[in-house]
């Protein structure tokens, strides 16, 4: 296999991945909203309960994406490419407190006492899907 090739094949198949990834995150959304009784949210869309959620959120989002460029440069750097400042890790670290905030947000202001359920659920999925990717190497191709 020749370099051009194995390249379009590994374009495929993080292509394919994403797209059952998005897929069956969808539809667990719709399935433990429907559930749970709560209104379904949007995949795309930021969903804040308050101001302070919002401010709280774009923080955690700032310090994801200084993360990311900060990484980067060290790694391109240095010539050494550090496990803890790849972006999958940086991206794997930062979702997560994102993820708590909504919960804990959902808990104390949503007016669905349910909403910070699915959203909990959602964590939990993300977590089992992060996992099965990573345990099954489907990111290591060659």
């Amino acid at each position: 296999m020749n370099g051009i090739a194995l390249y379009e094949y590994f374009l495929q198949v993080i292509v394919i991945t994403f797209a059952i990834g998005l897929v069956l995150l969808i539809g667990f959304n719709a399935f433990v909203s429907k559930w749970f009784g709560v209104e379904r949210k949007n995949i795309f869309s930021f969903n804040y309960v308050t101001d302070r959620h919002k401010k709280i959120d774009r923080v955690i989002r700032g310090i994801t994406l200084i993360s990311l460029l900060v990484g980067y440069t060290i790694n391109v750097n240095t010539g050494t490419w550090y496990w803890f400042l790849q972006p999958w890790f940086i991206l794997l670290f930062l979702i997560f407190p994102s993820f708590i905030v909504t919960i804990v947000m959902e808990r104390k202001y949503a007016s669905n006492p349910n909403a910070y359920k699915v959203t909990l659920s959602e964590m939990g999925f993300v977590i089992v899907l992060m996992l099965s990717l990573y345990l099954t190497y489907v990111w290591v191709i060659a």
